[in-house]
């Protein structure tokens, strides 16, 4: 039994070997492509307090495939529930780079995405200013889409620095990309959103999360730099 436990705890172990990359390659690429999105759709819904012809199809058809009043309870319920998942998800992934990990990096992305990604929506939703009718309601991006998705990239982000099993990541990306879906689907089913406000949040989400991700490895890989140079320097 004890050769077990020491079995397991070495695979562990190899499982949650840190690498020392935070941002992906393809960063920059799906930065690009997620801010091209947010100009795109914020064009074409800027100042408009009236849906387009594809806002107005889905507005209609997806809450008439999600089993009328009882979906619309559920979406209601999901959305409700976003809030409190999204602070658990944020404690789990800032716990799990700190007290797991001893990455500063990834703590410092777990805690720095979700903030950013509100204050980027709110900038946004000024900017843009697009309103439900009658009423000054800002609802161009989906906020609870932009934190939403800004978290799953983190999770994802964290895992993927601190793991080498690929079927680990491909399960937790798998998962966080269902977590994103069944949140858009939330805030269409209930008509909070248009479905261009719930594209540009989660193009938000994405541009935030990877942005910081960017950001924060130059900054970590500034940092060793300059501890190198010292230590050299010291030597």
């Amino acid at each position: 039994m004890r050769r077990d436990r020491e079995l397991r705890s070495q695979r562990a172990s190899r499982a949650w070997s840190p690498s020392e990359v935070l941002a992906p390659a393809w960063a920059p690429a799906a930065v690009t492509a997620a801010l091209v999105v947010i100009a795109a759709l914020g064009a074409l819904v800027w100042h408009s307090d009236q849906p387009g012809w594809i806002d107005a199809w889905a507005m209609r058809e997806i809450p008439a495939h999600s089993h009328g009043y009882q979906g619309f309870l559920v979406a209601s319920a999901i959305s409700g529930a976003l809030g409190p998942l999204l602070v658990g998800m944020v404690t789990a992934v800032a716990g799990l780079a700190w007290l797991r990990l001893r990455r500063r990096d990834l703590l410092v992305l777990a805690l720095l995405a979700p903030p950013a990604t509100l204050a980027a929506k709110t900038a946004l939703k000024q900017v843009v200013a697009r309103q439900l009718p009658d009423t000054d309601i800002l609802m161009y991006p989906s906020g609870h889409l932009a934190i939403a998705t800004a978290v799953a990239v983190t999770v994802v982000l964290v895992v993927r620095a601190g793991t080498t099993s690929a079927r680990l990541e491909q399960t937790v990306t798998t998962l966080a990309v269902l977590f994103v879906l069944v949140a858009a689907w939330a805030r269409l089913a209930e008509t909070a959103h248009a479905l261009s406000d719930v594209v540009g949040g989660i193009a938000t989400g994405i541009a935030v999360a990877l942005g910081t991700a960017l950001a924060v490895s130059a900054w970590s890989a500034r940092r060793r730099s300059t501890m190198t140079g010292k230590g050299s320097t010291n030597g």
